[in-house]
């Protein structure tokens, strides 16, 4: 399934798998968002799958957007596959507790 991105009611919602190849579009996106505001939320709850390198990066985007005085809050931890994936990259604790 290729990637999309849906920004619903203020929550970016991503569909698909989450790859080395694809990340830049992600990554494209919420710099773009950023531009406009400095809280994000992006739900990984959809997606089916991701791998290291890219679990890295979202990593290295959180890091690059505390630097800028933004804040990237990450949902995703109730997506097994996504959590586990995220705990062997050691990005896990990137991911919000925070959940409604």
């Amino acid at each position: 399934m290729a990637l999309q991105i849906r920004n619903k009611e203020g929550f970016i919602e991503v569909y698909g798998s989450l790859k080395s190849q694809n990340i830049d579009i992600l990554r494209s996106y919420l710099e773009t968002e950023f531009k406009s505001c400095d809280y994000l939320t992006l739900t990984l709850d959809k997606i089916c799958g991701i791998d290291l390198p890219s679990a890295v990066e979202l990593e290295w985007i959180c890091k690059k957007a505390s630097r800028m005085n933004q804040v990237l809050s990450i949902i995703g931890m109730k997506n097994i596959p996504v959590y586990q994936i995220m705990k062997t990259a050691k990005s896990d604790y990137i991911l919000s507790h925070d959940r409604i």
